[in-house]
């Protein structure tokens, strides 16, 4: 579970981004579910799904441990935080 929360985290940050710098991905967002943040949401679900799926069973013990991939996804989300935080940030005073 915690590789397809960090994946899934990772596809909300290039969805984010990439969607204010390509229009027509925000626009087919808005079209597909009705509002781009509700496209972001369903496709991060599904994303988080399929990558259960497909790692679960593959994983030892030892690989399914908590601790590590919360420590991971801290330092995933804090970067992401960061990224987006910034890049709001330069599109509001340069964009």
């Amino acid at each position: 579970m915690g590789a397809a929360a960090l994946i899934t985290t990772i596809a909300i940050l290039v969805m984010t981004v990439g969607s204010e710098l390509y229009d027509p991905l925000k626009a087919w967002l808005a079209a597909t579910f009705g509002h781009h943040w509700i496209g972001k949401g369903v496709l991060s679900i599904v994303i988080f799904v399929v990558v259960i799926a497909l790692s679960y069973p593959r994983l030892t013990k030892a690989e399914r441990s908590m601790t590590t991939w919360s420590n991971r996804l801290f330092a995933v989300v804090v970067l992401v935080t960061v990224i987006i935080i910034g890049f709001f940030t330069y599109e509001f005073f340069f964009g």
